[in-house]
């Protein structure tokens, strides 16, 4: 896993000791099967330490169905349970970067998206990846512990680099234009909030 780390690091130009921290803790897992199939050691370990969770990995596809997402929500889910279990669980921070596509079906007549949780379905519905954050967000608001969501459009490459993975949907759309030799430009103007 280290050897991954050193090699996304490296190709972002990002500095490499950082993964060499005190405070760094490398598990690896599978958060779809029980305790993420991490030992009873490393569990127990974590129930006594763990102050918080930053849940960010999630498969970014916008064509995909709900029910293929199960996986992401089960996983969740085992986090939570984890954070549950923790003698810090009162105070433990659950943040979980979510998606500006929960959003989709907003009715901007009635002004900016709420920063809370919005309880109609129909903002999220159309697409299974804005569809299972937004059931995400509501299994992690019953689970009675302390959480955060960051609907995020797009996190982009970060300093000193900016680096994006080509995979990104602007390199993509970059690539497409030059070999296509054209670049549309909207006839529209759109307000950002």
């Amino acid at each position: 896993m280290l050897y991954r780390l050193q090699s996304q690091f490296e190709s972002r130009k990002l500095d490499l000791s950082l993964l060499f921290s005190q405070k760094l803790v490398f598990l690896e897992g599978d958060i779809s099967l029980p305790n993420s199939g991490l030992s009873k050691t490393v569990i127990n370990e974590l129930q006594q330490e763990l102050t918080a969770i930053i849940h960010n990995a999630w498969k970014s596809n916008f064509s995909l169905p709900l029910a293929t997402f199960e996986f992401h929500i089960k996983g969740t889910r085992t986090l939570i349970d984890l954070a549950c279990s923790s003698k810090h669980r009162s105070d433990l921070r659950f943040v979980f970067i979510s998606s500006i596509t929960i959003t989709q079906n907003w009715d901007e007549s009635q002004g900016p998206y709420l920063e809370k949780l919005v309880m109609d379905a129909f903002t999220a519905a159309g697409g299974g990846y804005g569809e299972c954050r937004y059931v995400t967000e509501r299994i992690l608001a019953k689970s009675g512990l302390e959480a955060m969501y960051l609907r995020v459009g797009q996190i982009c490459g970060g300093e000193p680099s900016g680096v994006w993975k080509s995979s990104e949907w602007i390199p993509m759309i970059v690539k497409r234009c030059l070999s296509l030799g054209a670049f549309f430009i909207p006839t529209s103007t759109y307000e950002i909030h």
